[in-house]
């Protein structure tokens, strides 16, 4: 008898593990925990037991939950990367995890069809929400934390009370399994994506669906709404992302570049950029006002599983297949493409400036970074060179602008060419004008504003970003004061907007 568990034990120990496996993906080798840590990336979590599925950052920033292919939702020390606590109670794997808002609770989603409830003092079990008829594949708490909603494999959403449990909405119409469920800032909104490769808004407080999104091609792989509620972003099969507006569903923005379908979405806090994790293993974040790349986190890998960012917008965790969980500085340099490119041009400082603030607006992400990295490597000198460039933004006059804007059609080809050249030289602030302007009944109009969106107007934005980036960077008092000028502008415009954060960091 013994003889026969001894020989058994090896074989239980191998199934052991294949059930912490996800059928769903490829196999693919544990990342080592001793493993070198990718360019830009703080810390590594203590790899989970099994695939991630979902990764959550708490209000405060001081705990990173991880939730997967296993029984239990995995709490970390933030700042340490060590283990703080394991959340046990489910019966098969966890598919995703949450804090509420107030920082009290997580909420978990459980492959056995149940959302359970937990203290974060005491790290125990509150209470289950029990009502869907197979696996709860996405939680969500309200803004106010009052409500949680859940998304289930049984192609319904639901909204449940937080305190009492008890099930206040059950929302159907996808016709697959709902895969992620997310609130708007509002609190009366909310996102679902499902494998029907449908998108849905739901009216939160009637239970009732607004409308389905325009249909996308292929599988709609995750969801994330915008801060301010006016924005979500779904991806497609087709391996791209599209930004679109809540009200009407119009995409906006289309962001490509990732290789294999979209995975995982979150806008950063400021909701001015977007971050997005991909079959191909990489993370990116991408520029909302022009569409462009501004950091590029990971190049290939594993499918990134997961992210999330932190509420105050400095850090955010990746996990992707290999049980590889990063945490991530999202407040310093991205990576120098070439570390030789770093040291600044001989000679005059102002002799490479010009060109690289050219290169700066540049669709090129590995060129826009060295020349990111020249100015910083150049110190005062960079800071100067930058300076000359980057004025204080002053408030606009909209009538004036809006004459600006009508001269694109002037029967004169000078005249809209030269007018072009100006609006080009407004950079970002002119760009929620020539917004408007694509619902101008001229097609003259129209076609010019769109050309100045899309080409080198939206770029400019980057461009200011990466700007005024780069003289926090620098970090000298000379560069610190130009902060404090662009931080005094205009609320309305980026650039001040930049600023202020920058400053604001710690």
């Amino acid at each position: 008898m013994l003889l026969t568990l001894a020989l058994c034990l090896p074989a239980l120990r191998a199934r052991a593990e294949l059930v912490l496996e996800d059928p769903d993906e490829p196999k693919v080798p544990r990342i080592d925990p001793a493993a070198k840590l990718p360019e830009g990336a703080l810390a590594r979590f203590p790899p989970p037991q099994g695939a991630p599925k979902a990764v959550a950052i708490s209000p405060d920033g001081k705990l990173v939950a991880v939730a997967g292919m296993e029984k239990a939702v995995r709490l970390f020390d933030a700042d340490t990367a060590k283990p703080a606590a394991v959340l046990e109670g489910h019966e098969t794997s966890v598919l995703d995890v949450a804090f509420s808002p107030d920082g009290r609770y997580a909420a978990s989603a459980g492959d056995e069809g149940v959302a359970r409830l937990w203290d974060l003092k005491s790290f125990k079990p509150v209470r289950a929400f029990e009502g869907h008829a197979s696996a709860v594949k996405g939680v969500c708490f309200s803004p106010d934390g009052a409500w949680l909603a859940t998304a289930g494999a049984d192609q319904f959403v639901k909204v449940w009370d937080v305190e009492t449990g008890k099930e206040r909405h059950s929302m159907s119409g996808h016709d697959a399994n709902v895969d992620r469920v997310t609130w708007s800032r509002d609190g009366r909104t909310l996102l679902s994506e499902a494998a029907d490769s449908t998108a849905r808004l739901w009216d939160a407080t009637l239970g009732q669906e607004i409308r389905m999104l325009p249909y996308r091609d292929g599988e709609v792989a995750a969801v994330a709404i915008s801060p301010d509620g006016r924005l979500g972003v779904t991806t497609r099969g087709d391996m791209t992302w599209h930004v679109f507006e809540i009200v009407s569903g119009k995409d906006l923005l289309v962001l490509r570049g990732q290789v294999g379908n979209g995975s995982c979405a979150a806008f950063a806090p400021d909701g001015r950029s977007v971050y997005t994790g991909a079959l191909d293993g990489s993370v990116r974040q991408w520029d909302l006002a022009s569409g462009m790349m501004l950091r590029r986190f990971a190049a290939s890998g594993p499918r990134v599983a997961a992210l999330a960012v932190s509420a105050d917008g400095t850090r955010m965790v990746t996990a992707s297949v290999d049980c590889n969980v990063l945490l991530w500085d999202l407040t310093q340099p991205p990576p120098n493409p070439s570390r030789d490119a770093a040291a600044p041009a001989p000679g005059d400082p102002n002799a490479y400036a010009a060109q690289d603030w050219q290169v700066l607006a540049s669709a090129d992400y590995d060129a826009r970074t060295m020349a990111l990295w020249r100015f910083i490597a150049a110190g005062d000198a960079g800071a100067k060179a930058l300076i000359e460039r980057l004025p204080v933004a002053r408030p606009l006059d909209s009538k004036e602008l809006q004459r600006l804007i009508a001269r694109l059609d002037d029967a004169s080809y000078g005249v809209r060419e030269a007018t072009m050249q100006e609006l080009r030289d407004l950079g970002s602030p002119a760009l929620p004008y020539l917004q408007d302007a694509l619902d101008d009944p001229s097609p003259e109009i129209r076609m010019r504003a769109y050309e100045l969106l899309h080409t080198a107007a939206a770029a400019y934005s980057v461009r200011e970003i990466l700007a005024v980036e780069a003289l926090g960077w620098i970090k000298s008092p000379l560069a610190k004061e130009h902060l404090q000028r662009l931080a005094k502008g205009p609320r309305e415009f980026a650039v001040t907007q930049q600023a202020q954060a920058v400053l604001g960091r710690k």
